[in-house]
This record gives structure tokens, sequence and C-alpha cells, in this order.
């Protein structure tokens, strides 16, 4: 009888090995699988950082450039740019069209 035991715990003894080796690999993958998430999360946070960068400074140039506009259309602008291409201001050729 002692063969037949000794059999039992070789086999007892495979089948936990067995799932001890299984547990590992599954909690590897765990771990291999959250690594990989946080490094992608980590890649995706940076890419949006110089997104945002990059938003403010496109924002800034709009703003810049709207005052630029502002300013050059002024009415004093105009009239000084038209005085300096020889342009003058007549009444004489304004018409009021109403409705």
């Amino acid at each position: 009888m002692p063969t037949y035991n000794v059999k039992k715990a070789r086999i007892a003894k495979r089948k936990n090995n067995r799932a001890i080796g299984f547990a590992v690999v599954i909690i590897t993958m765990m771990v291999l699988f959250n690594v990989g998430h946080k490094v992608v999360l980590s890649q995706l946070n940076l890419e949006i950082e110089k997104l945002r960068v990059e938003v403010t400074t496109q924002s800034n140039k709009n703003r810049s450039l709207a005052m630029k506009v502002d300013e050059l259309s002024a009415p004093r602008n105009v009239q000084q740019v038209a005085q300096n291409l020889g342009l003058a201001y007549n009444n004489s050729n304004i018409r009021v069209v109403s409705e």
C-alpha cells in the first residue's frame, strides 16, 4: 500500500505545482497588463498636455491678431492710410439711399 499513497501524493503535488504555476502566470499577466495600461495612459496625458499648450499658444496668437485687426480698421487709421494714398474725403460724392 505505500506505493499507492506515494503515487497519490505525487499526483497531488503535481496538481498543486500546476495550480501554483498557473496562478503565477495569471498574476504576471495581470501585472504586465496593468503596467501596459499605465504606460499608455501616461503617453496620452503627455499628448493632451502638448495639445493644451498648442491651443493656448494659438489662442494668444488669435487674440493678438484680433487686436491688430481692430487697430488697423479703426476710422482714424483708415483716414490716415487714405490720405497717404492721395485719397480725399468729399461730401458731395456721398449719396444717401433710403427705402
